[in-house]
């Protein structure tokens, strides 16, 4: 997520349940991998969007109905390295 954190940086998490489109968090899939994503939700389908320049790293597309989404926490805060 080099766009936006980069190793070494520090992210404040609010913890809550839940997250409105484009808000930055931690969602739990699956209850085995975690990850700090751009959120974005229509209807049954939750779209991950990782902010880097790293091609491998490509927007994940969930179905609810099929796949366990639980948000952790939305990402309040941030502090890179000085």
């Amino acid at each position: 997520m080099n766009l936006k954190f980069n190793e070494g940086d520090i992210v404040l998490v609010k913890k809550q349940n839940t997250l409105e489109n484009n808000d930055i968090g931690v969602v739990l899939i699956d209850n085995s991998d975690a990850t700090v994503k751009k959120y974005k939700r229509e209807n049954d389908i939750v779209l991950l969007e990782p902010m880097s320049t790293d091609t491998n790293n490509t927007t994940q597309i969930y179905n609810i109905k099929n796949t366990n989404i639980q948000i952790l926490g939305k990402v309040i805060h941030y502090q890179g390295n000085i």
